[in-house]
């Protein structure tokens, strides 16, 4: 048995294996594993099945997405995951409580200490639970304590405009795929091991100064989106609850805070030094950092 305690966005995950070998722990994940173990720590067992064996439970179904099923069946939950068609497991638990039992296949998913589709469907049920926040889909970077979200569809330049940005000024990438937000009466974005695409992540918080949705344009121009079009927009990046009403409800409560309480721009760039220096000019200009 190997077992693991970290941190992620203020809560404790307690993650048991229960055979030896089970997985060797590297990567991002190192720099949010701490001592402390409280009480009210989220405790997940986890067990390797084979693939070839028919072990996931049936239940009445709730909800179904591209990467998992919800399943209901008397007094627990069952999530069936199944990311691109590919059976990678099952979870069970008692909604409300602090547990749950992982089932995986012998899939290679090192150095994660879970596949992601389930390690982002536990982060989403914490966070469901506490009414405190959501994942996002962006790039975050941290200028002297205010954060900057980059967000737009996949490969128009999220990772490329914050390098640039990076080199242009004394700031640091928090986050590059996968933000985790919380609203404690600011609304601040988390450093997320579970980021795809970061080598290394920041186990830091910042507070969320401006939301920037991209485009590839001939100019630079940032122009401010309208209430009402910025809560459609955010709807795009976030991770909703679908299948669960009261989740589903939180979730656009907090959307629409965000909307209402922080800058949300669209921005036409060329992929350059040019697009990093005007943005943060224009930022700069508007008092945002």
């Amino acid at each position: 048995m190997k077992e693991i305690v970290f941190k992620i966005a203020g809560f404790y995950f307690r993650f048991i294996y229960l055979q030896d070998d089970y997985l060797h722990i590297s990567g991002p994940i190192l720099a949010f594993i701490t001592d402390s173990l409280p009480a009210d720590a989220q405790t997940n067992y986890i067990t390797r099945i084979d693939t070839s064996a028919n072990l996931s439970p049936v239940g009445k179904i709730r909800y179904e997405t591209p990467a998992w099923t919800w399943m209901d069946t008397e007094g627990y939950c069952i999530i069936r995951f199944h990311p691109d068609n590919h059976y990678i497991g099952y979870m069970t638990f008692v909604e409300g409580e602090d547990v749950f039992h992982t089932y995986v296949t012998k899939e290679d998913f090192s150095p994660q200490v879970l596949p992601i589709s389930m390690m982002g469907f536990i982060l989403q049920q914490v966070l469901n639970r506490h009414r405190s926040g959501l994942i996002m889909h962006g790039a975050t970077i941290d200028i002297q304590g205010k954060g900057v979200v980059l967000t737009g569809n996949s490969g128009v330049g999220k990772s490329t405009l914050s390098s640039f940005m990076m080199q242009e000024r004394n700031c640091r990438l928090l986050t590059d795929d996968r933000i985790i937000v919380r609203d404690e009466s600011i609304i601040c974005a988390y450093g997320n091991p579970f980021d795809t695409k970061i080598r290394t992540s920041l186990n830091e918080k910042t507070v969320i100064a401006a939301i920037i949705f991209l485009r590839h344009g001939a100019a630079n121009q940032l122009t401010r989106i309208d209430h009402g079009q910025a809560l459609k927009e955010l709807l795009t990046i976030s991770l909703l609850s679908y299948g669960h009403k009261e989740n589903l409800t939180k979730t656009f409560s907090l959307l629409t805070r965000m909307e209402q309480t922080i800058p949300i721009y669209q921005y036409a760039f060329t992929p350059d030094q040019t697009g990093a220096t005007y943005l943060l000019s224009q930022l700069f200009q508007d008092k945002i950092i």
